[in-house]
């Protein structure tokens, strides 16, 4: 076998050891690699590539704004921790400029870009597979000198293997304990990694197979706090460039991975996968990434359609004149239990969140910042706002109760005196596409969540060229930028 020298892993080139065919004697892994290179190789619509680019802008905007709080300074310091002072090798950790090794990097961002649950989320899967996928693809992309259309095509197959591994789990990683974006984002992240690495069928299996002993995230977090959120999925992009280069470099991986005995959907779902399921559950019937949406409120997806329904009663209250602080008497919500468990149960906490993180997964408390500041952003969960005692008094005015059947809406009611009852219902859109954001919406929450670690006009420099990649193969100057020190006032 020879060895391409200039490959720094020594990495075998795509072809070798794959037998290129399906059947029903494949594994799931098996069935994946092949199907994902396949495609990959003949290429992905344009319209999908425009939407990766714009998931690349956003996931870069909310990690900016990750590492000034404590999960994104922490990792970042972990990440350079091993790299020798003033090496330039390796790829970029984009909060300061600093250079790490490509997992390293990889980790360090996509901590980030997940610390403050700003970054993207699926429509039909409630996973947050860009927070692994870009940081996997543009550290992998800027270490290999790979092009735009490279990584954005490696990330986008990303979304759709994520995708995948959690629709087969029917969305049960998360209420077994799980959270899904360490799991099923990690595999989203080999298949990044996979693209650009070079992986043959049988690599990409193996790698897929290794994974499977780095998958994790226990959400604990939700009962007692604790910063292991974003920790999670930062591992989780680490765990996808380390899996695939151990399969590059030999190692095997049980292929029966995900549907054995002892495998993922077994262990983590109690889940026996029929040979039916793996052979028919199709990758391709949908592009991920056209299914997935820029988040508005840096919070718990569960949070959204509760905060828009309110929003909308909340300003015709105050049209008419209303004080929400007095006047509101109950505000009453009616939801899904999946959305319960995260942001309302139990009920005392929600009430009394004493942390950002918390707050974020706090319903009671999302409302209660729109009923006294008309919004709710970035800004919300400043530590004064989290004391406010105004906001307290507000919380304990939320009430809930459980939809019946499994009808995907939220209802919020305000009961309001003497200014009657207002309800509004709102449909969390599981299973169809979000709206997508605009250039002028995504450069406002670019700009708004970058101003912890960049100045205005580099901000506005780094987005133009960010949101460019699709027009361009050169990488270079995306990484330049992100690659200069911070310039904003008190960045770490």
């Amino acid at each position: 076998m020879s060895v391409d020298q200039s490959d720094p892993v020594g990495m075998r080139t795509r072809g070798e050891d794959g037998n290129g065919e399906g059947g029903a004697s494949e594994t799931l892994a098996e069935r994946l690699a092949r199907e994902l290179l396949e495609r990959h190789d003949a290429g992905l619509p344009e319209q999908v590539l425009r939407q990766t680019a714009v998931r690349v802008v956003d996931t870069i905007g909310v990690a900016l704004a990750g590492f000034a709080v404590p999960p994104g300074r922490a990792a970042a310091a972990v990440a350079t921790s091993a790299v020798v002072p003033g090496s330039r090798e390796g790829a970029t950790i984009w909060g300061d400029g600093s250079k790490a090794s490509a997992a390293d990097a990889a980790f360090a961002n996509s901590v980030a870009a997940h610390a403050l649950d700003y970054d993207d989320s699926s429509a039909d899967t409630v996973t947050h597979t860009g927070a692994v996928a870009v940081p996997v693809g543009l550290a992998l992309g800027q270490e290999r000198g790979a092009s735009a259309r490279e990584v954005l095509t490696a990330i986008a197959c990303g979304y759709q293997v994520a995708d995948f591994v959690e629709r087969i789990a029917h969305h049960e990683f998360q209420p077994n304990g799980f959270q899904s974006a360490a799991v099923a984002g990690l595999f989203g992240g080999v298949a990044v990694a996979g693209c650009l690495e070079g992986a043959s069928q049988a690599e990409l299996a193996d790698a897929f197979g290794i994974a499977t002993s780095m998958a994790g995230g226990l959400m604990e977090f939700l009962i007692v706090g604790g910063d292991t959120k974003p920790i999670q999925v930062g591992w989780a992009a680490h765990g996808a460039i380390v899996a695939t280069r151990l399969a590059r470099l030999g190692m095997r991986g049980p292929r029966t991975a995900f549907e054995g005995r002892y495998g993922l959907y077994n262990s983590y779902v109690n889940k026996q996968l029929s040979d039916d399921a793996v052979r028919d559950e199709p990758l391709w019937d949908r592009y991920a990434v056209l299914r997935t949406s820029t988040k508005p409120y840096p919070t718990c997806l569960g949070i959204h359609a509760a905060v828009n329904a309110w929003t909308e009663i909340a300003a015709e209250l105050r049209g008419e004149g209303a004080d929400l602080l007095t006047d509101v008497e109950e505000l009453h919500c009616v939801v899904p239990d999946f959305t319960a468990r995260l942001v309302l149960d139990p009920l005392s906490a929600k009430r009394r969140p004493q942390t950002a993180h918390e707050a974020r997964f706090s319903l009671p408390y999302c409302l209660a910042r729109v009923a006294l500041d008309g919004c709710l952003n970035l800004a919300s969960f400043a530590d004064e706002k989290l004391r406010d005692p105004n906001a307290r008094a507000f919380m304990d005015q939320v009430t809930y109760s459980l939809l019946d059947g499994t009808v995907s809406r939220t209802v919020v009611r305000a009961s309001c005196g003497t200014f009657g009852t207002r309800e509004r219902s709102m449909g969390r859109r599981t299973g169809e596409p979000y709206e997508w954001t605009t250039e002028a919406q995504l450069r406002a929450k670019f700009l708004d969540a970058g101003r912890a670690a960049r100045g205005e006009a580099e901000l506005e420099e780094l987005f133009d060229v960010a949101s460019g990649l699709y027009d361009t193969d050169d990488l270079a100057p995306l990484f330049r930028l992100l690659g200069r020190e911070s310039s904003a006032p008190g960045a770490p």
